[in-house]
């Protein structure tokens, strides 16, 4: 939700961190989250509070372990 408040695309996105594009797409689309240096560089970019960024980022687990995105 971040990167499309910034208005900015997933190849800039990806250029700016160092990773594919394919990867921000699914980041985009919840398939997989951002992981260290990647969660950092991202913040950056899009001005927002890394333990923020990460702690939306991270899947929530409930109880029985259903993975809620």
């Amino acid at each position: 939700m971040s990167i499309k408040r910034a208005r900015i695309t997933s190849r800039l996105v990806a250029t700016y961190v160092g990773v594919k594009e394919r990867d921000v797409d699914f980041w985009r689309a919840g398939i997989t989250v951002p992981h260290g240096a990647q969660c950092q560089r991202l913040s950056q970019l899009l001005g927002v509070d890394l333990s923020w960024l990460c702690l939306a980022a991270a899947p929530v687990v409930r109880e029985y372990g259903h993975r809620v995105l």
